[in-house]
Order: structure tokens, then sequence, then C-alpha cells
């Protein structure tokens, strides 16, 4: 792909003397014009460069951190409009998000552009991970996707997550991305034999392994510590003010909640399997009941103990 010399986008006013100053008044330059629209999303190329994807600007940059030289790899009014983020695949062919346009694009090694999906919408965050390409969709109700490289429909791993933002695979095979909806960090399993994995329950063992009485301080969005009293009242279905704000503010906190809950009663039994609020389920087999089925959850089991 070609590389243009980007010094900098207000070229034409690197010169103060084209500027009207009232009497009275002095202008001098404090810092240097950006050279960038914005940086939403940065990845390293196999070049070793790191690529810029500018909504507002709609533009890719390349920059030399070595020299700090500047360059265009998709220019503004180009076939890529409002790229949000960037991804490679192992020959080097460049991947990106449209975000205002619901798009996802190919720029290949040649430079050629083509557009691999335009059913997106806020198409966002995306990855490339062993030959696999998975995007995500920054809304309400947002997908994340595996797509097809060959143009053929894409595979859902999850939906209706409260607008996932950014996604990357971890050093343990999970795909991990940020939900601002929740103000929380996920993880799935690409290939579903997991299920969902939120980071929440890794939080709240922590804050149960802190516990001393039966008042349990788990974090809530924006930073907000919010008191999770009377688990009593989850163990036998009592409503309580408390557990409203939870539900309110995040139903997958509140659902592991319920889940720590129900593994007490249940002590002796096998975990269950399937993710609280629906989510990937397992097939009944013959002779298993709706109670069986209902009973299972793909979240670890967490030990508590709470004491008098």
């Amino acid at each position: 792909m070609a590389i243009v010399a980007q010094p900098s986008r207000y070229a034409r006013l690197n010169s103060l003397a084209c500027v009207e100053i009232a009497k009275g008044w002095r202008l001098e330059r404090v810092t240097t014009p950006s050279r960038l629209f914005g940086a939403n999303g940065l990845r390293t190329g196999p070049d070793g460069h790191v690529y810029i994807a500018q909504v507002t600007g709609s533009q890719i940059s390349v920059l030399d951190h070595r020299t700090g030289q500047l360059g265009t790899v998709s220019a503004k009014g180009g076939e890529i409009v409002a790229p949000d983020d960037v991804a490679f695949d192992a020959n080097g062919n460049l991947y990106a998000t449209e975000v205002m346009d619901g798009r996802v694009s190919m720029l290949d090694t040649a430079g050629r552009t083509r557009v691999l999906r335009d059913d997106v919408p806020s198409a966002n965050g995306i990855t490339v991970h062993r030959g696999r390409l998975f995007i995500g969709e920054c809304r309400e109700g947002g997908r994340l996707l595996e797509l097809d490289l060959g143009g053929g429909p894409p595979r859902v791993l999850l939906e209706n997550v409260p607008s996932p933002n950014a996604m990357e695979v971890g050093p343990d095979g999970l795909l991990y991305f940020p939900v601002m909806g929740a103000n929380e960090i996920w993880r799935i399993d690409p290939d579903g034999s997991m299920g969902i994995r939120g980071l929440v329950t890794d939080r709240l063992t922590q804050v149960i392994h802190e516990a001393r009485t039966d008042v349990i301080y788990a974090s809530a969005p924006l930073g907000v510590l919010r008191p999770v009293c009377a688990l009593a009242a989850l163990a036998t279905g009592d409503q309580h003010p408390l557990l409203t704000v939870i539900a309110d503010h995040s139903i997958a906190l509140l659902e592991v909640i319920r889940g720590i809950v129900a593994d007490i009663d249940r002590s002796g039994k096998p975990p269950p399997d399937g993710p609280p609020g629906g989510g990937a389920t397992t097939e009944q087999g013959p002779g298993t009941t709706a109670a069986d089925a209902g009973a299972k959850t793909r979240y670890e089991p967490i030990p508590v103990t709470i004491e008098e």
C-alpha cells in the first residue's frame, strides 16, 4: 500500500503571517499544530510502524516511532470513510471499521480497497487472530461478530451487548472487550465452548474474600461503591431496595450475585452451564427436564462464606 508524507493537517496555517490580530493583542504559537485528526484506534503494523485510525478526519495515518515521520495510508476523501479502528492479517492486509457508515473494509498490500460488510451498525472494535476476523458494534444491543473473509454471512458470537468498544484476544485465547454501557470488561471464548466469562465474576471473587459481614461492597458502574446487603433476600425471593439499585445499574452483576446464592443452595451438585440473562445454551438431551436446563450456567462457581 502506498504511503504519502503528511507533515501537518494544518500545513497552510503553519505561518502566523496569514492571521489578522486585533490592535493591542499579540499572537504567538505555544505548541506546534497537531498532525492528526485525533486518534481513535492504534495498531502496530507488520512493518513495526503505528497505524492510526481517525474518525473525524476520515483518514488512516502511519507513524514511524523511530524517526517521527508521519504518512497517510488512506486519505480523507478516499474509499475508507471515518475509520475507527484497524487490524492486520498475516499477509499484511489492513482491515478497518467504518463506524459512521456501518461498514468493514479491507485495504490490501497492493493498495486496493473493498468492502467486506456494509450491514454492521456502529462497527467499532476489530482484531485478527490466527486468520480469523472479529468485530464489535459499539451501540446499545450491539453484537460481536466473526466475519467471513470470503464475503459469507457473519457468525454471531454475542448479541444485545451494551456498547462493546474495542477488542483483543488475550494470551488465554479468550476475546477481551470493554463494555461501555456496563462499565465493565468482558471476555468470551470465540469458539463458544466456554460461553460468556464476565470479569465482573473475578471482581466479585476478590470482594467476597474481603467481606467480614453480611454486607458486601461491589463496584457498580461509574466507580460508585454500592452495598449489596441481605443476600438472604435473594435466597428467599424477597424484595430489597438495594437489589433494585444494583439491577438498575448492572443486570449482569445482579445475575452473578443470584448465581452465587444458587450455587450455595446447590452445593454438591455439578456447576451450572448457561450465562445469566440467556445467551448460548446447550441442547436438552433425552430425559432432561426444563428445570434441569434452566439451572445450567457456564459461569465458574465462586465459593462464598458469610460470617454472622
